[in-house]
């Protein structure tokens, strides 16, 4: 087993309730937008929390600079999130992520939480 990379971001559930247009328009894709537009803030919360940890995870890993929109984020049936795309330096021939990279989202009543791990094979 290789070493293990990880990152948590932290996001105010306020600030995404007051500006939640701002957000939406400056962290996700319409594909997002339009999967989220009836759900709770919390959902575009989490989207956004673990859209920076992806973001400064492949910043600490060495895979360049990216931007939130650059990952497009979906629920699986069950409701945990899933990267269904990423940047080229780390997914497979379809678009989806490659082995080992993982995200988990959670919140409180007052924040959201993203986590971006990544395990070298």
């Amino acid at each position: 087993m290789g070493r293990i990379y990880s990152q948590v971001e932290r996001i105010a559930m306020a600030d995404v309730a007051a500006q939640r247009d701002l957000f939406e328009a400056q962290y996700l894709t319409e594909a997002e937008i339009e999967a989220t537009a009836n759900r709770h803030v919390q959902t575009v919360a989490g989207f956004v929390a673990v859209k920076r940890a992806l973001c400064t995870l492949y910043a600490r890993l060495g895979l360049g600079k990216w931007s939130e929109r650059d990952f497009v984020l979906t629920h699986t049936a069950n409701g945990a999130p899933t990267i269904i795309s990423c940047p080229p330096c780390r997914h497979d021939e379809s678009g989806a992520p490659a082995l080992g990279l993982h995200i988990s989202i959670a919140h409180t009543k007052q924040h959201a939480y993203g986590l971006a791990v990544y395990q070298e094979e």
